[in-house]
């Protein structure tokens, strides 16, 4: 596996087992409205990261033209694959 490559996933394997960083602009009685977990591991003899991910969301709001069917998430496969993936791209 080439050095950046190595580089990259043992920097995301890294950065996906911190804890989630929490907004200091919240007030401090805010209700929790997403929480997730992430497990990830790094073969490297096969070059792959293996991982799950749960995510819990919850609408706060009481109000039922509110009520959301959808929720859209963004993977970002081969995020660092080139200066022209979709990660480098909108991320500037």
């Amino acid at each position: 596996m080439p050095a950046h490559l190595r580089a990259t996933a043992f920097a995301l394997a890294i950065l996906c087992t911190l804890p989630p960083a929490h907004a200091s602009s919240l007030p401090v009685a805010a209700d929790q409205v997403v929480s997730y977990d992430i497990a990830v591991t790094l073969d490297a003899e096969k070059k792959e990261i293996i991982g799950r991910e749960r995510i819990v969301w919850r609408n706060p709001s009481t109000d039922p033209a509110d009520a959301v069917s959808d929720l859209w998430f963004h993977l970002y496969w081969n995020a660092f694959r080139s200066n022209r993936s979709t990660f480098h791209v909108e991320s500037g």
